[in-house]
């Protein structure tokens, strides 16, 4: 009977704790962060109250031994490529994937209550280009943004390739005149050997009236630091692709005009400048060789 009267007093006295850090301690977390691979993150809880000590933990087991920690404003490391800010922060150094998890942050407080929080970590990686690309439209750096003329029925790909974690895309469509869509769902693939993934999205366009146009974009709304997607602006008249305009030519200027007249100038005057050297250096050696023969002649007649 007085073990059990013990351990209820025990109780109570937690409970009273826990009672008293809500009104005056508390910790919050958000409960995910993400980095992209190679990058640094600090993530900071929030903390309320003064405390003693900050402990860090990988995973949910507070029992584990404690990986990096703050105590007294003295901060220690245990494992792994971590450091801590002076206010309890942890900083993750280059994250790699084998950081991605979930970190538990146990603080003690001078009343002698503490709390515990949990926080995901997701180490992330952009797609490459950064942005969605859509078939062979639009062959520009991100943002990708262009006017395509249609001349019938067809489709349209989306993609974003080699990214994580795994997101959706989709397409809106504005502006819509003379062209019907029907959107088919997307299809992921798995890359196993470095955890990512690629992912496709079909997009087919039905001409319906003698002309149209449309605005499509297609995006990967839950990750906005990839861009604001791809625009395209469609539109047809009703031609078909052989009537249709040549791509325009680039307008020549006056000066692009001359260009050819000069170099063929410049052709004709290096080689009338060669020839004239060259007859005039043959015509100097004749000189001076006669010149040579005459004076050996008057040698010849004076030693007579």
């Amino acid at each position: 009977m007085a073990l059990l009267v013990e351990f209820i007093l025990f109780l109570i006295v937690i409970s009273t704790r826990r009672l008293h850090a809500a009104e005056s301690d508390s910790l919050y977390c958000n409960p995910t962060h993400e980095v992209e691979l190679n990058e640094s993150l600090i993530f900071q809880c929030s903390v309320s109250g003064e405390y003693d000590s900050i402990y860090w933990f990988r995973g949910t087991d507070t029992s584990a031994i404690t990986f990096i920690w703050l105590e007294d404003d003295v901060g220690g490391e245990g494992l792994g490529e971590y450091n801590m800010t002076n206010d309890g922060a942890l900083v993750i150094n280059s994250a790699s994937l084998h950081d991605e998890g979930i970190y538990t942050i146990w603080v003690y407080f001078q009343d002698g209550s503490y709390e515990i929080a949990e926080t995901n970590v997701i180490v992330t990686i952009a797609p490459d280009p950064r942005c969605p690309t859509l078939s062979t439209l639009c062959n520009t750096t991100c943002p990708r943004n262009c006017s395509v003329e249609l001349f019938g029925d067809g489709e349209i790909l989306c993609s974003i390739n080699g990214y994580r974690p795994k997101t959706a895309i989709g397409w809106n469509i504005t502006d819509q005149s003379g062209i019907s869509f029907t959107v088919h769902d997307a299809e992921f693939t798995y890359n196993g050997t470095n955890d990512t993934w690629n992912t496709t999205q079909k997009l087919d366009y039905t001409l319906d009236a003698s002309a149209g146009e449309a605005t499509i974009r297609c995006a990967a709304p839950e990750r906005v630091n990839w861009g604001t997607g791809t625009t395209v602006n469609l539109y047809y008249d009703g031609r078909d692709e052989a009537t249709a305009s040549p791509p325009p030519r680039e307008v020549e200027t006056g000066f692009t005009k001359v260009i050819p007249v000069i170099v063929v100038l410049i052709v004709v005057a290096t080689g009338a400048i060669l020839v004239i050297c060259s007859m005039v250096c043959l015509r100097q050696r004749k000189t001076r060789k006669g010149a040579v023969e005459h004076v050996a002649k008057e040698l010849t007649d004076e030693k007579r």
